[in-house]
């Protein structure tokens, strides 16, 4: 089934300054500056004021459209809305995981560098040998005071912030135990913005 016209429509606040121009999309916020590129999408892009309503809205929203779409095409126009959401978001108030260690026996010790740039992990499973996960971009991993065994990663790019959650909890090997069984690790507790309370 094709349709002859899809558009998708991405509100922009008040605090965040949105630029769009030849499929490069630009957000502006408190918390930094995201840029990407949508080259390979099919779409039109265009930033239009808000007529004001009957409660006098005002404002700018992106205005995202294709024509003669497929299947596919229609995924991916919803994808870019999708991520042009998430970076107004991110500048707007930046994305929080937070990240918990399980162990049975061995205490898994986690100690941040005091830049936030890198957690060495060490004991996990009685190995001598010590784990550095690194940071990917302007990510931040801190040590949570409040909750014991946990860490988090903060940063306004959520794939980032997820990449670098993803390779923490992908970063330890149970050798030939029985996953089932040996479930120590470091594992994704709570995810949200950085204003979140969990």
């Amino acid at each position: 089934m094709k349709y002859l016209k899809l558009i998708e429509e991405v509100i922009v606040p008040e605090d965040v300054t949105l630029k769009a121009k030849s499929r490069v999309v630009t957000a502006i916020g408190k918390f930094g500056m995201l840029k990407r590129s949508f080259k390979d999408a099919k779409v039109i892009m265009k930033l239009v004021d808000i007529t004001p309503g009957k409660k006098g809205t005002k404002g700018k929203k992106l205005v995202i459209e294709t024509w003669l779409a497929g299947g596919k095409r229609a995924a991916q126009i919803r994808t870019v809305a999708a991520v042009i959401k998430n970076m107004i978001h991110g500048v707007q108030r930046q994305f929080r995981f937070v990240m918990r260690a399980v162990y049975a026996h061995f205490p898994i010790n986690m100690n941040v560098e005091p830049a936030g740039k890198m957690v060495v992990i060490g004991n996990y499973l009685g190995q001598k040998k010590r784990l550095k996960f690194a940071a990917i971009g302007d990510c931040v991993i801190r040590k949570l005071v409040e909750t014991r065994d946990a860490i988090e990663v903060v940063g306004i790019d959520l794939g980032q912030v997820s990449q670098t959650c993803a390779n923490i909890c992908d970063g330890f090997s149970v050798g030939n135990r029985d996953r089932r069984k040996f479930l120590d690790g470091i594992y994704v507790s709570a995810k949200g913005y950085g204003d979140s309370v969990f």
